[in-house]
């Protein structure tokens, strides 16, 4: 029907090698054909964005009443999917330069006109201008309906079936902003399901700032809580924003809220478990951290962002400073990532350092649960293995039982005024490790010495090798000289060092 209502349309030619372009765009370049979603509602996002922003600036524009909001509608029985949204809107001129053209995006030059101040809080989340182009992974052909928030300017209809050529016809359209009609093709008819809508948009634009409305129900509930100020979050939303994002029912044993401004911007909350799934799946955990630019959803389980030794940590990172691919779902640049690792990891063992000072007893509800898999971090992060050290707990000859815990620092506070040497002793339980003939002399001497029950804990301690200029010693290799005036007294030598299982 609407066919019929085309007036003096004008044919436009896409350059050849853009014809090829827009074939790798459409056919390959995302991994998952749902992203087009993602990507329209992105632009539709972009264009709310700059009309709050221009309604700041110019009191003379199209469409004063109108809510800044998208809808999205369905009719499956024209195959058609539609996003509307009450954005800026185009005049003929802007969509010729920003969809009929590949690569040129609206967005980047609308952020690149910005001071450096507005930039901070433009949150355009396109870069690239490709991403409207992904849209033919699912479609036949694409209208775009679209009236400029400027005065006096006409509709146009912009329209193609993504094969190289696109029309142009101008349009009678009162409301400003735009409509992207979606003319499904036959095999790609999920996209009229409105559950199957619902859930991908909560997937990647749950926290689009704008409300998101599927046929006239709002499919984004949940509040970008990582960008509140701390103050103004209250205990029972970031409990409720952990279970969300989890999908789990019991509350966290704690959270990290931070943001940063140099060198890298960003924003991120994370979580810690109460329980371990890994010690109940028995099998690895993946990573938990959600990656998002500027509340859009680019990896659910990004592995750059934290070590395999934090991989209990659950929890949301958002960036706009993250150099993406042109699909958005990679990376092009992994050392601002690295600079972002580097700046979460210290802020995850700075706090686990602050519990443990302040909060002992949730900090061995934490040890018991995560101790295995954090120690890992000794060997393969040098840079904070002594951080790590500090943060390690075990059982040792003066805990009352096995449930007790010391530190290598509590540890070494308690050495002998002449003891040079950090002592400890494997076995597989503590009760195993108290009949040791190798703890006699340690009794004798008053020496405390750590007792290892994890079968990676001697190779941990070992691989550390010293605490705080201290060497570790395994108490069946110590070197007896070193040990005979830890308390002062006199044990019985000679003058050539001596495995304790001779002197015995």
């Amino acid at each position: 029907m609407w066919q019929k209502s085309r007036k003096k349309e004008e044919g436009f030619e896409f350059q050849a090698e853009i014809k090829k372009l827009l074939n790798i765009l459409s056919h390959s370049l995302y991994t998952h054909k749902e992203i087009f979603l993602r990507e329209l509602i992105s632009n539709a996002s972009d264009a709310l964005t700059k009309q709050r922003f221009h309604s700041l600036t110019n009191e003379d524009y199209e469409g004063k009443e109108l809510p800044l909001e998208i809808n999205i509608e369905m009719d499956e029985q024209n195959k058609t999917l539609t996003i509307i949204d009450t954005g800026i809107g185009m005049t003929k001129d802007e969509v010729v330069k920003n969809v009929g053209t590949i690569a040129k995006s609206g967005s980047l030059e609308f952020i690149t006109n910005l001071s450096e101040e507005a930039k901070k809080d433009s949150n355009v989340i396109g870069q690239f201008g490709v991403g409207f182009y992904s849209v033919f992974m699912v479609a036949d052909e694409v209208r775009i309906r679209t009236k400029s928030y400027k005065k006096g300017e006409p509709a146009y209809e912009w329209r193609s079936d993504g094969t190289g050529k696109y029309f142009l016809h101008q349009i009678e359209k009162e409301r400003r902003g735009t409509e992207i009609i979606v003319h499904l093709k036959e095999e790609e008819k999920e996209y009229t399901d409105k559950t199957r809508i619902s859930s991908i948009i909560r997937k990647y634009s749950n926290f689009v700032s704008f409300p998101i409305m599927v046929c006239g129900e709002k499919a984004n509930q949940v509040t970008a809580l990582w960008k509140e100020p701390k103050k103004d979050v209250t205990a029972e939303q970031y409990e409720e924003f952990y279970k969300f994002i989890a999908n789990v029912e019991e509350a966290p044993l704690f959270h990290l809220h931070t943001s940063a401004e140099a060198p890298i911007q960003f924003y991120s909350i994370l979580y810690c478990p109460k329980v371990n799934y890994e010690s109940v799946i028995l099998k690895k955990l993946e990573h938990g951290i959600q990656l998002y630019c500027n509340k859009i959803l680019i990896q659910a389980d990004c592995k750059a962002l934290l070590p395999e030794y934090m991989r209990f940590i659950r929890g949301v990172v958002d960036s706009s400073d993250i150099p993406l691919n042109i699909s958005r779902e990679t990376f092009q640049d992994n050392r601002v990532i690295q600079k972002m690792k580097n700046i979460l990891i210290k802020q995850v063992l700075g706090l686990l350092q602050d519990i443990a000072k302040n909060d002992k007893e949730k900090y061995e509800i934490f040890w018991k649960q995560f101790g295995r898999i954090l120690k890992e971090g000794v060997h393969f992060d040098f840079e904070n293995r002594e951080t790590i050290a500090q943060l390690m707990r075990f059982n040792s000859s003066q805990c009352k039982d096995a449930g007790e815990l010391v530190s290598l620092g509590e540890y070494t506070e308690r050495m002998k005024p002449e003891q040079k040497e950090i002592y400890y002793i494997t076995a597989v339980s503590r009760d195993t490790i108290e009949k040791s003939p190798h703890l006699e002399i340690f009794r004798k001497k008053g020496v405390e010495v750590l007792y290892l029950t994890d079968p990676n804990d001697e190779f941990l301690l070992s691989g550390l090798g010293e605490f705080e200029k201290r060497p570790i010693r395994s108490a069946d290799q110590a070197n007896l000289d070193v040990l005979k005036d830890a308390d002062k007294g006199i044990v019985d030598t000679s003058s050539e060092p001596q495995n304790y299982d001779a002197d015995i």
